[in-house]
C-alpha cells in the first residue's frame, strides 16, 4: 500500500494487503475490501491466493459434497486447485479432462484422480 485516504484505520503506507481488484498496477478501493497480509506468509503463497479464490467460487457454486461424482475440465493452476478443494469439500470421485498430457500427469501425481 502506498497511500491511505481519509477515514481509513487499519493500514498504513507500506502495509501489505490483498483483495480482490483487477490487474493493474494502482488502484482505489473501500478499506473494507483489504485484508492485511501477516509477516508470516510469503510471497509465494500470497500469489496462490486470487487463483484460489476463483477455485473455491467454483466449488462453492457447484454445491459439492460428501459423495459427488466430480468433472473437471482443464488442469492449469485453478483447476488443480478447483480438484484439491472438490476433494476436501467431500467429493468421492475427481475426473479430470485436459488436452495436455502433463497437466493430467501433474494431476495423477497429485492423487486428484
Amino acid at each position: 500500500m502506498t497511500a491511505i485516504g481519509p477515514g481509513v484505520e487499519k493500514f498504513k503506507p507500506g502495509d501489505l494487503v490483498h483483495g480482490e481488484w483487477k490487474h493493474r498496477q494502482t488502484i482505489f478501493l473501500p478499506e473494507k475490501n483489504l485484508y492485511p497480509v501477516y509477516p508470516q506468509i510469503d510471497c509465494e503463497t500470497m500469489v496462490f491466493t486470487d487463483p484460489a479464490r476463483f477455485a473455491l467460487a467454483a466449488v462453492h457454486d457447484a454445491e459439492i459434497k460428501l459423495g459427488d461424482r466430480v468433472v473437471l475440465f482443464g488442469m492449469g493452476a485453478i483447476g488443480i486447485l478447483a480438484c484439491q478443494m472438490a476433494r476436501l469439500s467431500g467429493a468421492a470421485q475427481v475426473i479430470v479432462v485436459d488436452p495436455i498430457n502433463e497437466r493430467l500427469e501433474l494431476a495423477r501425481s497429485l492423487e486428484l484422480t
